[in-house]
């Protein structure tokens, strides 16, 4: 039975995407940090660990413990563990839709992210096609007056790109991003609560134009 023309034309543009991804994925790779994340259960919670690989023969790998002062680095290495899985992935998904076959083993980015350490799912973003946010990407990125506070805090990535604070701030951007809903994180609002202290929300709606 014929495809629709308009799930044909999804079709292609998911095939273009993820050789896209393929293409850039190894590069992403190689700027992350050396080693990788180990998780185990310890006294009934997940504890996270880099893992560094051994350089010499007979000598066994070293493996650190990821404390809450090291965020930056479990988010990195969270992000070089889904990209790993996803360059093993995307190859099949690429072959079976050149084929155009009715079976294909598609490319499940969600699947991916559901192999990681519980801890890390929150971590990691999964990536967007060309056309998602074409919409409110220019308006985002337009010159606004930000918030300039604690710049040396802002050590989370959205999807798109945006710094925030924590792990509960980067959950809201990338279900705010992967849902189609613009934003701005960190803008002031024109109005002020009193003649001193002006509104300034994390997540600013485009409605407030």
């Amino acid at each position: 039975m014929p495809m629709p023309n308009d799930a044909l034309i999804m079709l292609y543009e998911e095939h273009e995407f993820e050789k896209e991804l393929l293409s850039k994925f190894p590069d992403e790779i190689s700027a992350l940090p050396v080693g990788g994340i180990h998780a185990k259960i310890v006294n009934g919670k997940e504890r996270c660990y880099h893992y560094m690989p051994s350089t010499s023969t007979g000598t066994a790998g070293k493996r650190v413990y990821l404390c809450k002062e090291n965020a930056e680095l479990l988010s990195a290495l969270c992000r070089k563990r889904f990209l790993q899985k996803s360059i093993k992935s995307l190859p099949n998904s690429i072959k079976h839709r050149e084929e155009y076959s009715k079976y294909c083993s598609s490319y499940d980015p969600i699947s991916m992210k559901s192999q990681l350490p519980k801890s890390c799912v929150i971590l990691c973003y999964l990536p967007l096609s060309r056309s998602h946010n074409e919409n409110a990407a220019a308006w985002t990125w337009e010159t606004f007056e930000k918030s300039t506070l604690y710049p040396d805090q802002l050590i989370y990535t959205s999807p798109n790109g945006i710094k925030v604070r924590s792990k509960s701030e980067l959950f809201i951007a990338s279900e705010l991003e992967l849902s189609g809903v613009p934003y701005r994180y960190g803008q002031r609002w024109p109005w002020r609560v009193d003649t001193i202290t002006r509104i300034l929300p994390y997540f600013a709606p485009r409605t407030i134009e």
